[in-house]
């Protein structure tokens, strides 16, 4: 996200490009996590890693946010 700018303001203007999108966030900012919590019900992101994370925590919120009949 932009530093002027929070991580639901990112997401919905990405929805705004792309409805469908799947969106997570990877954030090391402890201030992110009440924000994900307030909209998060709303499906405006999908998914969240706070840093830091390992490969295999990454892996699983990816797998977790893709539709069935996704491909990556």
């Amino acid at each position: 996200c932009m530093s002027d700018s929070d991580c639901v303001t990112c997401a919905r203007v990405i929805r705004q490009h792309d409805p469908n999108a799947r969106i997570a966030v990877v954030s090391g900012c402890d201030a992110d996590m009440p924000v994900f919590f307030k909209y998060g019900d709303q499906a405006v992101i999908n998914g969240w890693l706070p840093k830091p994370f390992d490969l295999d925590e990454l892996h699983s919120l990816l797998l977790s946010i893709q539709r069935p009949g996704d491909t990556g």
